[in-house]
This record gives C-alpha cells, sequence and structure tokens, in this order.
C-alpha cells in the first residue's frame, strides 16, 4: 500500500466449487469514519513515508486451476482493498488489504494483545514453523514488529505451503483496526523485506495460472451518500482477467526497469486538464509512476501539482491540515487524462477527484504533492492510486514484466452492485453485506529486517 491514508477497500475472498477459467467475487466498502481532513492528511503523509526517500517460500499447489477471481470489499471511501485468505493447518481465516505497492505477507499474532484485530494463532497450526528473525514495518502512523515464519497459505482456491510470512505482536496504536488482520504485498520480491517469494509469485513459479497475470475492478462509494458500512467493492482475479468486466484490448506497458525495481513502475507520459496539456517533466528524463492499489490518491512532485492547479481558476494551496493539497471551486468540473506511454489515453472520474467540500464554496482535490526524490532514490517519481484506477480496469503482467489498462464496461455505473456473467454469481450477493474494515493507517511505509 502506499499512503498513510484512512480510506481503504478490502476484498472478501471466494474459492469455486470448480476449476474455472476466471472465477469472480464481488467487493464491499465500509465506512470506518466520515471524510476529513485529518483522514486525507494521515494517506498522504501514510505514502509520503512508503516511498519517500527512498529466501523464496518452498511452495507447492494441492490444487491447480487455471485462475481464481476474489471478491473486494470497499472500506473508507474507496481506500483499499483487502481479500480472506486461509492460513494454517487446520486453516484459520482473515481479511487482509491487497496491496501492489509493497511485497510482503503479515498477519497480527498471538502475542500481539493490543492488536485490538483477529490475531493468527500459530500453536494451533501444525504446519506453523518459526524463525528467530525479528522485523520491523513501519508506516506514517506508527510501527508493525513480529518475527518471520512460514505456514501453508491459501487464497481463492491456490494454495502455498512453506509460505513465509511475519507475524506481527506489537502494533502502535493508529495501526490498529477491527476486522482486518494484515496485509498481503503484490508487488516483487525485490523489496519484500522477508526477502522471500510474494504470495502471488510462489503460484505463478509453480505453473499454477493460465496467465502470468492478476486483474483489478474497483468500484466507487466515494460520492454516494447512502452507502453503507460494507459495499461491493470490487474483483480481483488471479492467473487470467475478467472479461465481463471490460471492453476492448488491454493496453500494456513494459516496465523499464522490469521486476528489478520492485514496484510496478512505468512511465508517466502526459496529463492533460480539460484538453490542456499540462508537462509532466521539464527535462529529457523519464517519469515512472508506481501503479498502487493500496494507495487511495494520486501523488505528484510539487512542481508539476503546482502547474497544474495553476490551470484551474479559483484554485489555491491548501494549508494547515491541508498542506500539500490543493482546494479548488466546487462547481469545477475536474477533467483530468493520463497518459503512460501505450496507445491510449485514460480519463479521471471528477468524482474520483474531487475529495471533499472543505468550505461553502472550496474542494480538496485528489492530486497532492510528494517528494520521493524520484529515480536517484531509486524511488517512483509519481504514485498513482485508487482516484486513478476506479476508472480503469487494471492489469499487472509478470511476464513480460508490464502493466495494462482497459475501459470498463460498464463506466457509467461504477457502483456496480453485484458482478453478472463472470462466474461470481451468488458469490456476489453472499459477501455483499459482509463486515471488513480496514484503516488507511495501515498503510506500508517500510520494513527493515532487524
Amino acid at each position: 500500500m502506499l499512503p498513510s491514508i484512512h480510506l481503504s477497500t478490502s476484498l472478501l475472498l471466494a474459492t469455486a466449487s470448480t476449476a474455472a477459467a476466471s472465477l469472480s467475487v464481488p467487493i464491499h466498502r465500509r465506512a470506518t469514519s466520515a471524510p476529513s481532513a485529518e483522514r486525507y492528511q494521515a494517506m498522504a503523509s501514510h505514502l509520503r513515508h512508503k516511498y519517500g526517500g527512498g529466501g523464496s517460500a518452498a511452495s507447492r499447489m494441492s490444487r491447480r486451476q487455471s485462475s481464481a477471481s476474489v471478491s473486494l470489499a470497499d472500506l473508507s471511501l474507496d481506500s483499499s482493498y483487502s481479500a480472506q485468505l486461509q492460513i494454517g493447518t487446520p486453516a484459520q481465516t482473515f481479511s487482509v488489504i491487497m496491496d501492489t505497492g509493497s511485497s510482503d505477507l503479515w498477519l497480527a499474532g498471538p502475542d500481539c494483545t493490543s492488536c485490538e484485530m483477529t490475531t493468527f494463532d500459530t500453536s494451533s497450526s501444525s504446519s506453523f514453523e518459526t524463525s528467530d528473525t525479528a522485523v520491523r514495518i513501519s508506516y506514517g502512523s506508527g510501527q508493525a514488529r513480529g518475527t518471520i515464519g512460514s505456514d501453508t497459505v491459501t487464497m481463492g482456491g491456490f494454495t502455498v505451503q512453506g509460505q513465509t510470512l511475519a507475524i506481527v505482536h506489537s502494533l502502535t496504536d493508529g495501526l490498529k483496526v477491527n476486522n482486518v488482520s494484515g496485509l498481503m504485498g503484490l508487488g516483487f520480491s525485490s523489496i519484500a523485506t522477508t526477502k522471500s517469494q510474494p504470495f502471488w509469485f510462489s503460484l505463478l513459479s509453480s505453473n499454477a495460472f493460465a496467465q502470468p497475470v492478476m486483474g483489478f475492478y474497483l468500484t466507487r462509494w466515494l460520492n454516494v451518500e447512502s452507502a453503507q458500512a460494507v459495499e461491493f467493492g470490487g474483483v480481483f482475479t488471479m492467473g487470467g482477467t475478467n472479461t465481463s468486466l471490460y471492453t476492448g484490448d488491454v493496453d500494456f506497458v513494459d516496465l523499464p526497469n522490469g521486476q528489478a525495481g520492485g514496484f510496478w513502475t512505468i512511465p508517466v507520459e502526459s496529463v492533460t486538464l480539460a484538453g490542456q496539456s499540462i508537462p509532466v517533466t521539464t527535462s529529457s528524463s523519464s517519469i515512472l509512476g508506481a501503479i498502487d492499489t493500496g494507495t487511495t490518491l494520486i501523488g505528484a512532485p510539487p512542481s508539476f501539482v503546482e502547474s497544474f492547479y495553476s490551470a484551474i481558476q479559483g484554485s489555491e494551496p491548501g494549508t494547515g491540515q491541508w498542506e500539500g493539497f490543493y482546494l479548488y471551486p466546487c462547481d469545477t468540473a475536474v477533467n483530468l487524462t493520463m497518459n503512460f506511454g501505450g496507445a491510449k489515453s485514460w480519463p479521471v472520474s471528477d468524482d474520483d477527484f474531487k475529495l471533499m467540500q472543505v468550505s461553502d464554496s472550496l474542494c480538496a482535490g485528489g492530486l497532492f504533492e510528494i517528494d520521493t526524490g524520484g529515480s536517484a532514490n531509486g524511488a517512483p517519481d509519481w504514485i498513482v492510486g485508487d482516484t486513478f484506477l476506479k476508472n480503469v480496469y487494471s492489469v499487472f503482467r509478470a511476464s513480460p514484466p508490464s502493466v495494462g489498462f482497459a475501459a470498463l464496461a460498464n463506466p457509467g455505473d461504477p457502483t456496480g452492485g453485484e458482478v453478472s456473467g463472470n462466474g461470481a454469481g451468488a458469490a456476489a450477493g453472499s459477501v455483499n453485506r459482509c463486515a471488513v474494515a480496514w484503516a488507511a493507517a495501515m498503510a506500508l511505509v517500510g520494513a527493515v529486517v532487524l
């Protein structure tokens, strides 16, 4: 995940009874509090910490199938997405954030008496193995500490035995949220704190998938006043894509640094506002953006953010609690498009860009300032989160390493209701009111093996 945001979306896992080309399950949203300057500033802080400044799991598939989809739950204003997984023998079930901006799997452990969330009882699992290696995971709002272990992990009918994970025994208050017990990183192994192969790549190396891809469809509830605590949040698919959720071809862009960079980074080629081009750089150097499902907003270098909002009449930089953000007239429709070097440019809905009204006439925008140090620090220049990703079907491909986008099948109905024609069927309805919670404070900012 990227920012230390108080928004999140969770994924609810569903296992298909039979192998299918693509098994899809719905997503839901749970709001933990009303939007506020404090929450959005926490998100931005988390993202700055995550990107700022800077052994493989022995796996064996207990079940082989070409692909599987799990449902997502949308939490706290489209901020993060989590899914259910099963771990241990016998299996215990937990909800975890699905994050393409990090690469570690961690769960709250039995010694985390102050975690205030469902914890993994390692003593009840005959397949759990521990180590003496301590780990510290740092967030914009605090830290998680624990030890490295391994166990059998299952998601969507796929199982990895001996999957490395961190068992957390200490969380600071800012990271304590009910009903979500951890995080699953979907980035590359080079940025894994545990120096191990992430779950998704363990499956990939076992030839479990029909295709070396994973796809995300994320819904929007930010602008729906009647949204319930938990709503359908979208669909996460492993080993394929869900063709009922998008139209046309997937427009892929290769990662310039391949897997070596750790993050899913692609060039930010151009940005337009109401058809007017806003230069993304003043040099010949390529500007890279990390495509991060665990980030709520869009973060860009301060110079670009200033140029962008200067093209919006009546906009002004935020102060105090809104420092790093910009405010603009609420009656202005922001028509933003982004191109990443592919054949197509992708619009961002004004409903996603407009975060909240902060005064009688001004609203806060979803593009904010972040200075990661860029390539000099080995970090991406931009962080492209759910403000953008809700507007496309996104596909992450391991070989060749690339990210692709496709047009949504029903862009005018982003909340979707229930998924039809994709194998979800009753599963979508069965999770329609499942309680899954997660706070953006859980967003990953950094990790160190001690």
